[in-house]
Formats: C-alpha cells, sequence, structure tokens
C-alpha cells in the first residue's frame, strides 16, 4: 500500500497539531495583524505625531510690514477701484505688506510654506513696495502681471484650492491686461 493512506492513520502532515482546529489559522493571522498595527503604531505613528508637536515651536516670522502710501502701487500710477479690488481679492495675501494670514498659517508643516510663500511672493513683485520696481532702469513689468494670469500661473493652484474666491474670471484677467498695458505706455511716456 506504497501512496495510500491506512485505514486509521491520520491523513494531516506530521508537523499539524492533533487538536489544532480550523480557527485557529485565522486566529494566527489575527495576531500577526495585531502585532503589525502595534509596530506601525510605535515606529510610524507616534514619531510622526512627535515630529509635528515640536514642529509647532519652530515658526516662521509672519510680517506685515508697515504701508507707506508713498511707495504703493497706487503712488506711481493710477489703478482703477475695479482693478484694485481684483488685486485685492486675488494677489495682496502674497503680494503686498496687507497679508491675511489664515488659520493654518500658524500650524506647522503648513505655516512654513506659507511663510515661504508669502516671503517669495513679495521679493518677486509687492505692490506695497512698487518703489523698488519703479526705481529699476527698465522700470516695473507691467506686462508680467497680464501674461502670469493669462497663463494662470497666478495665484498658485493650492493657493486656490483654500481660496477658491481668489480666482480671477476672465473678465477680471482682460481688465488686468488692460490695465497694464495703459500703465507701461504711460509709465515709459513719462521716462523718456
Amino acid at each position: 500500500m506504497s501512496g495510500s493512506v491506512a485505514s486509521g492513520a491520520d491523513p494531516r502532515p506530521r508537523n499539524a497539531k492533533r487538536n489544532e482546529s480550523p480557527f485557529q489559522v485565522p486566529l494566527v493571522c489575527a495576531l500577526q495583524s495585531e502585532l503589525m498595527k502595534r509596530k506601525l503604531l510605535r515606529y510610524v505613528v507616534l514619531p510622526l505625531a512627535a515630529l509635528l508637536l515640536i514642529g509647532q515651536f519652530i515658526r516662521p516670522a509672519r510680517t506685515n510690514p508697515p504701508v507707506d502710501p508713498k511707495r504703493t502701487v497706487d503712488a506711481y500710477t493710477s489703478v482703477p477701484p475695479e482693478v484694485r479690488a481684483i488685486f485685492q481679492r486675488s494677489c495682496f495675501d502674497c503680494h503686498s505688506n496687507q497679508t491675511r494670514w489664515p488659520w493654518y498659517s500658524n500650524v506647522a508643516p503648513a505655516s512654513w510654506l506659507v511663510v515661504s510663500d508669502v516671503n517669495e511672493a513679495r521679493g518677486l513683485m509687492n505692490f506695497s513696495e512698487w518703489d523698488k520696481r519703479a526705481g529699476r532702469r527698465s522700470g516695473p513689468e507691467f506686462g508680467q502681471i497680464c501674461e502670469r494670469l493669462q497663463e494662470r500661473d497666478m495665484p498658485l493652484f493650492y493657493y486656490l484650492w483654500l481660496h477658491p474666491r481668489a480666482r480671477p474670471s476672465s473678465t477680471d484677467v482682460e481688465a488686468i491686461c488692460s490695465w497694464t498695458d495703459a500703465a507701461q505706455k504711460n509709465w515709459t511716456q513719462g521716462h523718456q
């Protein structure tokens, strides 16, 4: 009787225990899963939570320097009220010294990104310190404002996720581009 099971012989493999029930295998898997959850909690979740907590004590400076009316865009060119309203709604939070700091700018790591973006934006173009742009040999690049809006590079897409009202409409873009064309012509004529 080679290869056949003798009557009364146990058909289970030799390493299987006689008292093992069919429910013990899922129980072992459940215990292993519970062990994995504990390891995940201990080695991933708790260290990340600790880093986030420590990060709350590393706060970048959120500044709004005083606005000197003699240095603003309004001191150098005429800005129609409708264009100014678009700038205030869509641009001033990053490109002026009149930033409205949202609640999440107090929570790391979002605070680091927000402060960094505002500082970078102010360095590139600041409506509150327009004299820096006007003092350049080539003068202020009004056309860049129009181009960035037409290409939908500004406002930044992730800013718009949290501030959907800041998205300029096509009418807004047309109004700003008309203003930038006129302002560039006026500036060029006045500085020839």
